[in-house]
C-alpha cells in the first residue's frame, strides 16, 4: 500500500488546498476505508465561502461518504473489498442525548473529535482514506453505484425529517425549497405514495420536481399563492405535512397557513441569519398543527437509509461528478442554482 494519500484541506475562507499527507495504516479496532465518493453539501460550501462559523482550521471535510473496507476487525463483519456508506459525524457516545438515543444532537459537536496529522477531520471524507469506528459503517448493496451510496448521509437526513410528522400513504405533502434536500423530501414522499406540492420561486427547479422527481404539481411563490395551491391539491383541507428546506422566515408562516387539522410543518433548514416567525396561535391551537424542527441524522438513520438505497432512484440528484483536483474550483461557484442538484467528488 501507498505510504501517503492526497486530501483538500481548509484553512479558511476561501483558501482549500489539495495536499498529500501520511496514509492512516489499519489500526486494532477500527476500519480502514478508502474513499470512493463524497457529497458536496451546503455545509462543505459554507465553510469555503466563510458563512460557516467556529469551524476549526486547518480542517479536512467530507461528509456524505461512500468507499470500500481496506481492512477490518474480524468481529465486525466486515472483510476487504465491502462496498460501505459512512456515518462521520462526531458522536462522543457519553453525553445525555447520544446515551437516549439522539446522538444527532451530542453535545460535543465541534467541541472534540478526531484530528489527522494537525488537521481537524469533520467528516474526513475530502482524503482518499479515512479511518473510523466499525460503529459509522454500513455494508451497501453492490447494486448502488459509489456515487449513490454516498447519498446515505443525505436520505438519513430526511429520513428523521419525516419521523417528525406521521405522514402516511395517500396523505399530501409539500416542500418549501428544491435544492438537493427538498428533492430527496420530494423522492421520500413519492415512495411513501403521497401527493407532492413543490414551492419555488426558481422555474428550473420547479421542472426538475415535476419532470424528473414526479412532484405532483409546484407552484412559484413570487406569482402564485402557495396557500391556495395547497387547498387546491386537498379539496380544500390544507397539506398534511410542509417540509421547509429554504431558510427563509416567511417561508415558515406560509407553511402553517398550508397545514390542515392534524398536520405537521417540519423546519428542516437553517436560517441565516437567524429569523423571527410570527405565527397565528389560535390556528395552531384549533386546528393541532405540530411544528418542529428536525437537525442532521441519528446513526439509525443512516442504517435506514442505506438499506433503502437499492429501492430508490436517485440518479437525477446527482447533478455531476468531478475529481478532486476540481473540488477547489467547484466551491468558487458557490450554493448551486437552477436544476444542479448535487456535486459528487469522484477518488481515483
Amino acid at each position: 500500500m501507498n505510504a501517503s494519500m492526497r486530501t483538500a484541506t481548509f484553512y479558511g475562507a476561501e483558501d482549500i488546498r489539495l495536499e498529500e499527507l501520511t496514509r492512516p495504516e489499519p489500526e486494532p479496532g477500527k476500519v480502514l476505508v478508502k474513499v470512493t465518493s463524497t457529497g458536496i453539501c451546503t455545509f462543505e460550501r459554507r465553510i469555503f465561502s466563510g458563512a460557516q462559523k467556529h469551524i476549526p482550521m486547518p480542517v479536512i471535510a467530507g461528509h456524505e461518504v461512500a468507499g470500500r473496507v481496506v481492512a477490518a476487525p474480524a468481529d465486525t463483519g466486515l472483510t476487504e473489498g465491502d462496498k460501505v456508506a459512512l456515518d462521520l459525524v462526531y458522536r462522543c457516545g457519553r453525553c445525555y442525548y447520544c446515551v437516549r438515543g439522539m446522538d444527532n444532537q451530542c453535545v460535543r459537536l465541534f467541541k472534540e473529535g478526531l484530528t489527522w496529522e494537525g488537521r481537524h477531520l469533520m467528516g474526513g471524507g475530502f482524503g482518499e482514506y479515512v479511518s473510523v469506528d466499525p460503529a459509522k459503517v454500513f455494508k451497501v448493496d453492490e447494486s448502488v453505484p459509489d456515487h449513490i451510496a454516498a447519498l446515505a448521509e443525505p436520505v438519513g437526513c430526511v429520513l428523521h425529517s419525516f419521523g417528525k410528522t406521521t405522514v402516511g400513504l395517500g396523505d399530501t405533502v409539500a416542500v418549501i425549497g428544491a435544492g438537493t434536500m427538498g428533492s430527496l423530501h420530494v423522492v421520500l414522499a413519492k415512495l411513501q405514495g403521497c401527493k407532492v406540492l413543490v414551492s419555488d420561486p426558481d422555474a428550473e427547479r420547479r421542472a426538475f420536481a415535476v419532470e424528473r422527481l414526479g412532484a405532483t404539481a409546484a407552484v412559484d411563490p413570487t406569482t402564485h399563492d402557495p396557500v391556495a395551491a395547497a387547498k387546491e391539491l386537498t379539496a380544500g383541507r390544507g397539506v398534511n405535512a410542509v417540509f421547509v428546506t429554504a431558510g427563509v422566515g416567511a417561508a415558515a408562516e406560509q407553511a402553517i397557513e398550508m397545514t390542515g387539522k392534524y398536520g405537521s410543518v417540519v423546519l428542516y433548514a437553517a436560517s441565516y441569519p437567524p429569523a423571527k416567525v410570527a405565527v397565528d396561535w389560535n390556528r395552531i391551537h384549533y386546528n393541532e398543527i405540530r411544528i418542529d424542527g428536525t437537525e442532521s441524522r441519528t446513526r439509525d438513520d443512516v442504517r435506514r437509509a442505506v438499506q433503502l438505497l437499492p429501492g430508490i432512484d436517485l440518479e437525477p440528484l446527482v447533478s455531476r461528478r468531478i475529481g478532486l483536483d476540481d473540488l477547489p474550483t467547484e466551491l468558487a461557484l458557490g450554493v448551486p442554482r437552477g436544476a444542479t442538484q448535487r456535486v459528487v467528488v469522484t477518488m481515483a
